[in-house]
């Protein structure tokens, strides 16, 4: 063999073929890929929900455990309802022993005003606080929202039955400002009218000194004023002393 051939030989040898596997890349692989931003991160998420559940655990607080009415309630015990505007009944405070012993004996926090009255009617009349056979009672509505007021004294006078006698006094003394008094007529000549019946406006610390004299409560003393406004024949002295059960009958002649 001469160099020629061995020439020929050699690069017929070397020659080699590599197959091309372009189509088989796909560049869309080495792309950078555009991350998707997450409007709401589980963090966030969490964080919002934590929000909107204290808010709405707030919501039922302030609803459920805030007074929005004052209901007194005298028969003998003498009993301070706080009420939220579903009308159930969300403190209970005693105004003297009989109420406290009936605090301690009876469950009526968180009932609706009917079912807790009408537990205290039973009560009552169990324990003997009727005359004649008949319970006498006297409630006071405080609250700034007359609708609020109608509505309390409406399920009130629901609860009466034969022998429930109520009387419902929704303008008390201090929640007014003053009420009108007429001068005294009445036979005792030997009684000295005090200031606020010489003056027809009442200021109210006349009345906070009544209602501490007398011991009584701001629902009595104007159930009193209204019977003397329309008993000129009573002095006020007169009337103060009377148990309510006589009252209730001259409050409706």
């Amino acid at each position: 063999m001469n160099i020629k051939e061995f020439q020929n030989s050699l690069k017929a040898s070397g020659k080699f073929t590599i197959k091309s596997r372009v189509e088989e890349i796909n560049y869309h692989d080495y792309l950078p890929v555009k991350q998707k931003r997450q409007f709401f991160s589980l963090k966030l998420v969490s964080v919002f929900s934590s929000f909107i559940l204290v808010g709405l655990l707030t919501l039922f607080a302030f609803f459920n455990f805030h007074p929005v009415a004052s209901l007194s309630i005298e028969i003998n015990p003498e009993l301070n309802l706080e009420l939220n505007r579903y009308n159930r009944v969300i403190n209970v405070t005693g105004e003297n022993d009989e109420a406290l012993a009936l605090i301690d004996e009876l469950d009526i926090k968180y009932k609706k005003i009917d079912q807790a009255v009408e537990i205290i009617y039973d009560y009552s009349q169990d324990n003997d606080y009727t005359v004649d056979d008949n319970l006498y009672v006297l409630y006071g509505i405080q609250t700034e929202k007359e609708s609020v007021k109608l509505g309390i004294k409406q399920i009130l006078e629901a609860t009466v039955s034969a022998n429930i006698r109520i009387i419902v006094i929704t303008d008390l003394v201090r929640n007014d400002g003053g009420i009108e008094l007429s001068p005294s007529t009445g036979p005792d000549t030997d009684y000295e009218s005090p200031s606020y019946m010489d003056n027809q406006d009442v200021i109210i610390g006349e009345y906070e000194s009544l209602i501490t004299e007398y011991d009584i409560s701001d629902a009595r003393l104007s159930l009193i004023i209204a019977i003397y406004n329309n008993h000129p024949e009573y002095t006020m002295e007169y009337l103060l002393e009377l148990d309510l059960a006589v009252l209730y009958e001259l409050y409706n002649e």
